[in-house]
């Protein structure tokens, strides 16, 4: 565990994030709390709590650097299919500023976020259970982020319905966006996982 706890903070550092002293200890906690659920109903495809860490949360630290340090308003950021509430937890376990909502729709996936949640105690961060399409038009929002909710081409003009006019859209990629139309490009942000390029990407809707 203190492995884990050192490459966390290892990789926030490198970058620069900036977090209170209790964020890897968060983090770390919501690390074992999904392993534990992982075992007896699945949740996520890693065996241990190490492949976790660094194939899943480290995506969550990059993220919250970016919205650090954007000068772009996203006070209530929406998650689009949560799963096992990644990025979203340890995101929030990093970042604390605004409001961040989680949807998903799948009930034991939603169980684990809530008992997450109550564990951990996170700022302004909230579970709905349901499909996005009947809950996002009821929510305050600013940005919509999405990990591996749908494919891009069809992840944008899905989004494109519930965003206003300069409003974000925040991708969490494997592969750098193509197409983007509707869209401007107004950041992208690349960094390495397991020897891996990965992506950040925000979109305004225009």
């Amino acid at each position: 565990m203190c492995d884990i706890a050192t490459m966390l903070d290892s990789t926030a550092r490198e970058i620069g994030l900036e977090y209170d002293e209790h964020a890897i200890t968060k983090c770390v906690e919501y690390i074992s709390l999904l392993y534990t659920w992982n075992k007896r109903t699945n949740l996520v495809g890693k065996q241990n709590q190490y492949e976790i860490a660094s194939d899943l949360c480290i995506d969550s630290i990059h993220l919250a650097y970016i919205l650090q340090h954007t000068q772009y308003p996203m006070h209530n950021i929406i998650d689009c299919g949560a799963g096992a509430g990644i990025p979203g937890i340890p995101l929030r376990c990093f970042y604390t500023l605004g409001t961040y909502t989680m949807i998903e729709c799948r009930q034991k996936r939603v169980l684990f976020i809530e008992s997450a949640l109550r564990r951990l105690m996170l700022p302004d961060t909230l579970c709905k259970e349901g499909r996005v399409e009947d809950i996002c038009p009821h929510l305050a929002l600013d940005a919509i982020v999405s990990r591996a909710f749908m494919p891009p081409e069809r992840l944008l003009p899905f989004a494109y319905q519930f965003l206003q006019q300069g409003q974000y859209l925040i991708l969490m990629l494997h592969t750098d966006i193509t197409s983007m139309e509707g869209y401007k490009s107004i950041y992208s942000y690349s960094y390495i996982v397991a020897d891996k390029e990965r992506y950040i990407c925000i979109l305004q809707k225009q």
